[in-house]
């Protein structure tokens, strides 16, 4: 560098960039069928705070009320600079029934109007019918009969939540 009378001034400089934009965690929690899935990410790099813009036109971290689904994000920092990461895939929960369950009595089986169980506990939190992807369709407080009438035929599960946090589970058919 030299000024208006000649004097020059040599010095160096090191100029560190920021590191890249990167994305250290993704905590990815399913659907269960009713829209309650959610994508949340740690990222680190780049300058100041990040914005994130996901591919489902939402902003911001975490996304929440996903469907099942793939999604993308791009995160900016202050600088504008922008990085883009995915997909990520939120799946739609799936409910199995293993030997340890507690066990419920289903009847009529198949069903055309009303359903009804027996269960170990009387102390139910929620009753719900979901559909063979695991979908609710159907959810309440029932702790005995459940009218099915307005479901299509089919196959579904019957899922009890109780109040030990047992989680009841028995596929029934609708006729």
């Amino acid at each position: 560098i030299s000024d208006d009378r000649g004097e020059r001034i040599q010095e160096s400089f090191d100029v560190e960039e920021p590191m890249e934009i990167s994305v250290t965690q993704a905590d990815i929690e399913k659907d269960d069928g009713t829209g309650s899935g959610s994508i949340t990410l740690e990222s680190e790099g780049g300058t100041g705070s990040h914005s994130f813009q996901w591919s489902n036109g939402e902003s911001g971290n975490p996304l929440t009320g996903l469907e099942a689904g793939t999604y993308e994000c791009t995160i900016s920092d202050e600088n504008g600079c922008e990085e883009s990461f995915g997909p990520y895939e939120v799946e739609l929960a799936t409910f199995t029934r293993d030997a340890s369950s507690p066990r419920i009595s289903i009847y009529p089986v198949p069903a055309r109007e009303m359903l009804c169980y027996e269960t170990i506990s009387t102390e139910v939190i929620e009753t719900s019918i979901r559909d063979m992807l695991g979908r609710k369709v159907l959810a309440g407080r029932s702790t005995d009969c459940i009218d099915v009438s307005g479901l299509s035929s089919g196959v579904y599960w019957l899922v009890v939540e109780l109040v030990n946090g047992q989680t009841v589970l028995g596929n029934w058919i609708k006729i």
